[in-house]
């Protein structure tokens, strides 16, 4: 059974809506598109260009979010905390699963177990993602 963990230093986003133009060609918009581009560097940095995984995928992913200056304290702790606002925590998934299909799965069908959460950072700690991937036995 494989077991693949990856934290990823950088700020999640949603994944942006398809846009169009007016002949009617749809493209990615650029924000997602370097956003995933960053993912997926992310995951060659650690793990290179490694077959990606051909069974039953279980995938859990945490976002830590950055702290709102209306959650910041001089005096009391700040520890990490629910975030229950936008980004919708479906579309800070899609950018990811669409980042790792080829690298870390053929296809996200693959995935069949999944967990996610998404966390407003505790006080002394930066916006991240970690992901979490088990192949599953057959």
């Amino acid at each position: 059974m494989t077991r693949i963990e990856l934290k990823i230093p950088i700020v999640p986003i949603a994944k942006g809506r398809p846009r169009a133009t007016r002949s009617g060609h749809t493209y990615t918009p650029t924000k997602t598109r370097h956003y995933e581009e960053s993912i997926r560097a992310a995951w060659r940095d650690k793990y290179g260009d490694a077959a990606p995984l051909m069974g039953p995928v279980n995938l859990s992913v945490s976002f830590s979010l950055p702290r709102p200056k209306s959650m910041m304290w001089k005096t009391k702790p700040m520890h990490c905390d629910f975030h229950w606002r936008r980004p919708d925590l479906d579309n800070l998934l899609k950018a990811v699963n669409d980042a790792l299909d080829g690298l870390a799965w053929r296809d996200d069908g693959q995935i069949t177990t999944l967990t996610a959460s998404k966390w407003v950072a505790a006080g002394d700690e930066q916006p991240h993602i970690y992901i979490f991937i088990e192949e599953l036995a057959k």
